[in-house]
């Protein structure tokens, strides 16, 4: 039980690398040190067990055993008793039979849960919570899927109806319960964002929001923008994955490659005041076997000091053809939390090869989109391969100068490496044959972000302020050399054709950089809150600077220099006239580099300042409590360069409207949903000449949803039922829309069953992706038009133990 006064900001974790033999060591340190079992948070009726006891002592132990927070004051409880309460039971069972004749009303709203008595005497200044989230994180919500709040960038932690966006944020439950094995599986449960590349043991995953690209690199580790692992991040050190709809300049600064159409960020793991030690071993078609080992433990006064340690490793066939895939990831997080200070440190260290992967496939012109192949068919070589490293080290601090002013600082560094010999093949006829140039490659990727800044409380008369002052830096190099293999490969997406592997010279060890982009800003934004938050105003501007240099891979001159700079401003505004219901509206700015007329343009050289993409949202959500909803219509404006009579100038336009509709919680007792439905109305309405304007731009369909569903049996205690339906409407490779992919629609299905083996509580799951084999092709999450297919029917089975 700890004594708040709200909820602190969170605070990052620190990684480790670690191998397979790693894990072993940590699982037989786990089993010689006695611990409890971490609480899960079922919603089924499970295992209570609290013996007669004082009230406070009864509710911090049935905090332990469920998912539920309950605040109060010390007068609520005192001289109070409360009964045994033992057996299969709700949350909400046992708390019922703890407060029997207490005469304590219980106000919920979502897994918190207010305590409060007419005699008992109002003490403002001690609030006492129960179970409270590792790392003062929001608590989850109803169900447990997605959280009640998360980080806003600069503007810090925000409840996610106080938030002037569409945001949503998935837990650590939700990612065990879905055998998520990258960030990719788990954001395909928001019908806003769509990702291609990774299904079918792709190298790299790239993402939309909204309708417009997000590349995997430009996702943020612990709010730090870029320093996630790039290409594809696995998830067993992630506690949360966050989703911003929209641009977010204001919030996090430009990102590293200018990604307008939203945000990503993972939130590591943090050690909880209960011991933890978890171990699974899962297994995935056809012959994929893998384990993976979570310990956390606390220590020190307070338990002031906290360790997260996670290791797992995964190998084996895929159900693609000759393909075969291993990945390995280590973390460590650690962390202090004193009265005033707080500071975090993370590392994370992943792995991942295949062999016999799979890449996008480009379309000739003037041919139409073929039938989807068997999914199982693999038209790549079996020598074709990759192989991807990638390191992550941050650190952040937190320190309160006072009650109303809070300093924070954060800096990190990631390290990424790729190498392997492929290539994208291109369809060249109505037959499914295919071209390959082949080459091998690798690119080398280091990022090193930071921020620091002063957050302020202060109150103007009735208006009270939180204001922020930041900094952020952000340094990323990149380079590649590519050794192409001589001729072409020749295969064919229905009757995929094995070729010898041809003498590519082998994998290039020497690589320079070839370019290096530097962003540096500053930004000032302030909220300002009128009685009780029933109207939150937030106003900001940031300042930001863009740095590009290329060089020339030969000779390491610099072959352009970009120099520009941009204010990028926000106005966010929430009313919430009743408790269940806000609406809030945004004006936000995105920024993407601007261009330099290359050499054959008749403008050659000239420089573009940044590109400004400009949204404007309303909306409305909804919270009961234990079921939640939002509502949004928005647009977004993208501008782009292109040529035209041989100049080289800003003369494109990307116009992308829509509705969305998200879902969570719960509907009625043990079912729970989570999901929702996009509608765009997404145009062209600039090109160069005229020539595509009116056209619908690549990859934006009309509409796409999904839907997922879990179902607790009440005939058998322990056992939930899963599913999720994905849709996606039809799509174009092209500008011009003349290459159509057809719309698609997919249903996954699952089981998960709690117990208990000799006293461990065991949690077993089966999930199947793709229930019904379905051929299909994925959309381009880029602009370049490439197309993905789909991944096959695959089952995923683990079992989990709470030691």
């Amino acid at each position: 039980m700890n004594t708040v006064t709200g909820i602190a900001p969170q605070r990052p974790p620190v990684a480790l690398r670690l191998n397979l033999a790693a894990m072993a060591v940590l699982a037989a340190l786990a089993q010689a040190v006695p611990v409890h079992a971490q609480a899960q948070a079922p919603q089924a009726p499970a295992a209570i067990n609290i013996v007669a006891q004082p009230l406070g002592d009864a509710l911090i132990e049935l905090g332990r055993q469920t998912s539920l927070q309950f605040f109060y004051t010390p007068e609520t409880v005192q001289g109070l008793s409360a009964p045994a309460v033992s057996g299969q039971l709700t949350p909400e069972q046992a708390l019922a039979r703890l407060l029997r004749g207490t005469g304590i009303d219980a106000s919920r709203q979502g897994n918190s849960i207010t305590l409060s008595r007419a005699d008992a005497v109002s003490q403002l200044q001690t609030v006492t919570v129960v179970g409270q989230q590792a790392g003062s994180l929001p608590p989850a919500y109803e169900g447990g899927q997605i959280a009640t709040g998360g980080s806003l960038g600069m503007l810090g932690t925000r409840d996610f109806m106080e938030m002037p966006f569409n945001f949503t944020s998935f837990t650590a439950q939700q990612i065990r319960n879905q055998q998520a094995s990258s960030v990719a599986d788990v954001l395909v449960n928001d019908p806003s964002v769509r990702a291609a590349g990774g299904e079918r043991g792709g190298e790299s995953e790239t993402f939309t929001i909204r309708g417009f690209p997000l590349d995997s690199t430009d996702m943020s580790f612990n709010g730090l923008p870029g320093l996630a692992p790039i290409y594809k991040s696995g998830t067993d050190y992630i506690e949360r994955v966050e989703v911003l709809k929209g641009p977010s300049a204001l919030l996090n600064g430009m990102s590293p490659t200018g990604s307008v159409g939203g945000a990503i960020d993972v939130i590591p793991k943090r050690a909880d005041d209960d011991p933890l030690t978890r171990v699974r071993a899962d297994y995935r078609m056809t012959s994929q076997y893998g384990g993976a080992v979570d310990i956390g433990r606390r220590f020190g006064e307070n338990n002031r000091f906290g360790i997260r340690v996670n290791a797992s490793h995964r190998q084996g066939d895929t159900g693609v053809d000759h393909q075969d895939s291993q990945a390995t990831l280590g973390s460590v997080g650690l962390d202090y939390r004193g009265e005033r200070l707080r500071v975090s440190a993370d590392y994370v260290g992943q792995e991942q090869r295949t062999e016999g992967n799979t890449r996008g496939m480009a379309l000739a012109e003037g041919l139409d989109v073929p039938d989807a192949p068997n999914a199982r068919r693999n038209p790549g070589q079996s020598w074709e391969h990759f192989k991807t490293r990638n390191t992550v080290v941050a650190g952040r601090a937190e320190y309160d100068f006072t009650d109303a002013i809070t300093g924070f600082a954060g800096i990190g560094h990631t390290r990424g490496r790729f190498s392997g010999i492929m290539g994208n093949p291109t369809i060249i006829n109505e037959a499914g044959d295919t071209q390959t140039r082949d080459a091998a490659a690798k690119f080398i990727f280091d990022t090193t972000a930071a921020r620091v800044g002063l957050r302020a409380r202060f109150d103007t008369g009735a208006i009270g302020h939180s204001m922020t002052l930041a900094g952020d830096y952000l340094l990323r190099k990149s380079g590649y050399t590519l050794s192409p293999c001589p001729g072409l490969t020749d295969s064919n997406i229905y009757n995929p054709i094995g070729v010898p592997k041809p003498d590519c010279g082998g994998i290039p060890t020497d690589v320079p950089w070839n370019a290096r982009t530097t962003l540096t800003s500053v930004a000032l934004a302030d909220t300002l809150s009128y009685k009780e938050d029933l109207v939150q105003l937030t106003l900001g501007v940031r300042q930001q600077r863009v740095e590009a240099e290329n060089y020339n891979e030969a000779t390491g001159a610099r072959t352009s220099r970009y120099d520009e700079d941009a204010l990028t401003p926000m106005v966010g505004l929430v009313v919430r006239p009743w408790q269940q219901v806000s609406f809030y509206g945004n004006y936000i700015e995105g920024l993407s580099a601007g261009q330099t007329a290359p050499i054959e343009a008749d403008n050659a050289g000239e420089v573009f300042p940044p590109y400004k993409s400009k949204q404007y949202e309303i909306g409305v959500k909804y919270d009961s409590g234990s079921f939640g909803a939002t509502l949004a219509a928005f647009q977004v404006k993208k501008p782009s360069g292109n040529m035209y009579d041989n100049v080289f100038s800003v003369n494109g336009e990307q116009r992308n409207r829509g509705l969305e509709l998200n879902v969570f919680g719960t509907v009625t007792r043990g079912v729970r949903l989570l999901g929702g439905a996009v509608y765009y109305d997404a145009e062209l309405t600039k090109t160069p000449g005229g020539a595509n304007t009116g056209n619908r731009p690549i990859n934006v369909p009309r509409f796409q949803a999904n839907l997922g569903a879990e179902w607790d049996l009440p005939a058998l205690p322990g056992l939930t039922l899963t599913s999720m339906l994905v849709y996606n409407g039809s799509q174009y490779l092209d500008q011009a829309n003349t290459q159509k992919l057809p719309d698609w629609t997919r249903l996954d299905l699952g089981a998960r069953y709690h117990t208990k083996i000799a006293g461990t509580p065991t949690v077993f799951r089966l999930n199947v992706f793709n229930v019904f084999n379905k051929n299909y092709w994925t959309g381009p999450a880029t602009d370049y038009g490439s197309m993905y297919l789909g991944a096959p029917r695959t089952a995923m089975l683990s079992v989990t133990f709470d030691f």
